[in-house]
């Protein structure tokens, strides 16, 4: 799945279920910014979770901090470094299926997408 908003594209949006009996998962995703100017994910939407919060910063994950996408680079939220923590699960999530949610940067705006889900592990 690829996604354009502005001179952003996100790639393979995905995100790990919660594990039985819990109701946090992780979001993870490229993102590429195509543009001469820097931006940032500044927030998720995402109506099936109670809240979402991002980890930005790889250097320190415990703070919460928007994504920086340097001009002309591809960043990667990946396990083990930035990613999008999905807090209070409202409902089960199928694994297999889709999860939509809406990323809003600071310049380029919104734009919904598509989550995979893929199995806690």
């Amino acid at each position: 799945h690829e996604y354009d908003v502005g001179k952003l594209k996100v790639e393979h949006p995905w995100l790990r279920a919660p594990a039985d009996g819990e109701k946090n998962a992780s979001f993870y995703a490229f993102i590429h910014n195509n543009g001469d100017t820097p931006d940032k994910l500044v927030a998720v939407k995402v109506e099936k979770f109670g809240s979402a919060v991002i980890h930005g910063d790889a250097k320190n994950l415990a703070l919460e901090a928007p994504v920086l996408l340097p001009p002309k680079q591809k960043i990667t939220l990946a396990p083990g470094g930035a990613y999008v923590a999905l807090l209070d699960a409202k409902k089960h999530l199928e694994v297999g299926w889709g999860l939509e949610m809406t990323l809003v940067f600071e310049k380029a705006g919104e734009v919904v997408i598509d989550a995979a889900i893929d199995a806690p592990d």
